[in-house]
């Protein structure tokens, strides 16, 4: 094994949506794009292997090694490209799962203000 594998979406860019720049920011739309890394594998243990050069967010590059545990479940990275895609549609499902249910709760809030459905008598005083 020379090589693990892993993709994420990076922001590719953007057009121009008038009805949502005008409304939100100047930025317009942004495009995501799904990207494949390869990671090289400096050493293989029974339990899984050590790669190099991993990201640790989008804007930084760490040259620190990384410990994936290939007999786990939920890996940082794979053996197979077909394997690393199954994961990232799995955890961009989970991610739009999490984030579909703080959508849901801020829209139920904001309907709830917007009504004046707002308790004024709980409230802390932080004095």
């Amino acid at each position: 094994m020379q090589y693990l594998y892993r993709y994420n979406e990076e922001l590719g860019g953007s057009y121009y949506d008038p009805e949502i720049s005008e409304t939100f920011f100047p930025l317009a739309k942004l495009i995501a794009t799904v990207k494949l890394r390869r990671y090289r594998v400096v050493k293989e243990t029974p339990c899984g292997a050590w790669i190099d050069g991993y990201y640790h967010s989008d804007w930084v590059i760490t040259c620190k090694k990384r410990f994936v545990n290939l007999k786990s479940q939920k890996k940082f990275a794979t053996v197979t490209k077909e394997e690393a895609l199954k994961q990232f549609i799995y955890r961009k499902s989970k991610q739009v799962s999490i984030l579909s249910g703080q959508l849901d709760l801020v829209k139920a809030a904001l309907e709830l203000a917007k009504n004046g459905d707002v308790q004024d008598d709980d409230y802390v005083d932080l004095t």
